[in-house]
């Protein structure tokens, strides 16, 4: 059987499953990270095909192609996106739209499901995505026309989301930053995220091992999951996550004295020792943020309630990117030392940041016209 590698860094295989009762033949695309996983699904998938306890058509229940194509592609994602997934197809998939048969599904179902949640933005945008993949599977199962299963979810009239703003730490936060009174693993974290633009659960993650100050490197290979309030480490997000960053001069001399204080393997841990749990960063991320706060906000302002700096560590990974566009840094380079899969995200920021500077400069040109 061939195998395709995919450019998520995934192994994809298609696996024949027979015909249906029109005579079409039935296939279905099988994804895993290693090609040993990928033959251990295929081996199971023609298992239950031998069992009769898979029969893909168009006759079957949405819920039933629903709760297999969660169990088949992504049980194995990280588990915060595994959740959202569960969460959209148990809450609001397979209820609303669960007892319909694959072959009666129409838009007009898909519109009632997204008006029954018009006040919850995020979660109808979820809904769209989730069924998307699904659908776009259901035609990779042929088991849906194609013409409409794009059509199923084309031109819908959705509640407007607006997106957090991804943008660069301002210049009140740069000085937080600077002048807060971190202790000496809060501080750690800060400049881990600020000077290496690590993912939050890249960061939780780190080992002593990762620092090889000889070579002036940091290796980013794991990842640190949260399931609830249990912590787990995994590989990073994707094969391009594993990457080799240089440790700048600014930091060398913190996080060398930073390591021979440190008592265990990882970076950062609760009290006793044991991995971060997600309890515990919002502990100690509830107070960076306080402390930011305290560096910059006076008394006075605090009577006047002046808004206070509310931040995530992904804010940080934003300014780290843009550090890298004003260092003139490629795109190229830029995706290969921030982590991700393909170009699209970087992209993204670098024309937006293009944009920015275009406005900054002609701004400046008129201004300069106008003293003239």
């Amino acid at each position: 059987m061939k195998f395709k590698k995919r450019q998520d860094g995934r192994y994809e295989a298609k696996v024949t499953l027979g015909k249906d009762s029109t005579g079409k033949v039935l296939r279905k695309s099988i994804y895993a990270n290693t090609i040993k996983d990928l033959e251990q699904k295929i081996y199971e998938l023609k298992k239950e095909k031998e069992e009769g306890s898979i029969v893909i058509s168009s006759n079957m229940l949405i819920s039933d192609y629903c709760n297999a194509w969660y169990d088949s592609y992504k049980s194995q994602k990280e588990t915060n996106t595994k959740a959202m997934y569960k969460n959209v197809i148990d809450k609001h998939i397979n209820p609303c739209l669960g007892n319909l048969r694959v072959e009666q599904l129409k838009k007009q179902h898909i519109q009632q499901m997204i008006n029954s949640r018009f006040d919850k933005a995020r979660t109808c945008q979820q809904i769209i995505l989730t069924l998307r993949q699904i659908i776009n599977e259901m035609k990779s199962d042929h088991i849906i026309n194609s013409v409409d299963a794009d059509n199923l979810t084309k031109n819908l009239t959705m509640p407007r989301y607006k997106a957090v703003e991804k943008r660069a730490l301002t210049d009140r936060e740069l000085l937080a930053v600077k002048k807060a009174d971190f202790d000496i693993k809060q501080r750690a974290f800060i400049n881990v995220l600020f000077y290496f633009g690590l993912r939050r659960e890249e960061a939780l993650a780190l080992m002593r091992s990762d620092f090889d100050f000889k070579e002036n490197m940091l290796t980013v290979s794991r990842a640190l999951i949260f399931d609830k309030n249990n912590a787990e480490i995994k590989d990073t997000k994707s094969y391009a996550g594993n990457r080799c960053i240089n440790i700048p001069l600014e930091v060398k001399s913190f996080f060398i004295d930073y390591l021979q204080k440190l008592d265990g393997l990882y970076l950062f841990t609760k009290s006793d020792g044991n991995l971060m749990t997600l309890s515990a960063y919002r502990r100690m991320w509830e107070q960076i943020q306080k402390k930011m706060n305290a560096a910059v906000i006076t008394e006075a302002e605090m009577q006047m309630k002046v808004t206070p700096i509310t931040l995530t560590a992904h804010y940080f990974r934003h300014n780290y990117c843009t550090l890298l566009y004003y260092s003139g840094l490629s795109v190229g380079k830029a995706v290969e030392l921030m982590g991700h899969a393909d170009y699209k995200m970087i992209m993204q920021i670098y024309k937006h940041l293009d944009d920015q500077k275009e406005h900054t400069n002609e701004k400046i040109n008129n201004n300069i016209k106008m003293s003239c």
